[in-house]
């Protein structure tokens, strides 16, 4: 069922977790991007009293009756979360809804400079066993001024969170590179792609659903 533009919801029967009366849990599964979260309706159906096409109960029964309001305000309230949250984040996953709808407080989201802290913490430990050289973590320390002169240039802040950052940044930090710093394409190429890797980074140890700039192009010139 296609909630919005979007958010995708599935009803389904829980087939593994059959009750005594032979009964199964409802699930939803939410889907945005292709990425899935899952929550339980609360309520159980007789399999034979299912329709998964139309992800309702049949007939017009006390029970169908009860499971399909059910149904019904949970869409309704599927929506109204996710454009809640859409107002306040550049970028809403299904988890984000779940969660919104349970009333689990939002995480708050990491900073930049903190990612970008906690991948040069790991160099330093690697440089110091011998397993990376000292110019690599030199050049990240270095991606680290060039972001900080970047986000006080440009938004007037000594800070960004992940959450906040949106596709044109890449665009805007190579701008800023190449008029505002004097460098050469290719040299701030190589910092824009150590930035994709941040964020990468981030997605990775799940603080960020998705990179905003994963998409965005690093060309080389000769």
């Amino acid at each position: 069922m296609k909630v919005n533009e979007k958010l995708s919801m599935l009803l389904m029967l829980e087939k593994s977790k059959v009750s005594k009366d032979g009964k199964m849990p409802i699930t939803v599964r939410l889907t945005i991007d292709s990425k899935r979260a899952e929550l339980s309706l609360g309520m159980k159906i007789a399999p034979d009293k299912w329709n998964q096409d139309a992800g309702t109960a049949i007939g017009s029964t006390t029970e169908a009756r009860q499971i399909n309001t059910a149904i019904h305000r949970l869409r309704d309230a599927l929506i109204r979360h996710y454009d809640v949250l859409s107002t306040q984040h550049e970028y809403v996953s299904a988890a984000m809804v779940k969660d919104a709808y349970k009333g689990v407080k939002p995480k708050e989201s990491k900073m930049i400079s903190e990612t970008i802290d906690f991948m040069i913490e790991k160099m330093e430990k690697k440089v110091e066993k011998g397993k990376l050289a000292k110019s690599t973590l030199s050049k990240w320390e270095t991606t680290k001024k060039k972001i900080t002169q970047f986000l006080a240039f440009e938004y007037k802040l000594q800070d960004i969170a992940l959450d906040k950052i949106v596709y044109a940044f890449a665009e805007d930090f190579a701008d800023f590179l190449m008029l505002e710093q004097g460098l050469e394409n290719n040299s701030a190429m190589k910092y824009l792609k150590n930035i994709k890797k941040v964020l990468r980074t981030a997605v990775d140890r799940g603080w960020l659903d998705k990179s905003p700039i994963a998409a965005y192009q690093c060309p080389y010139f000769n």
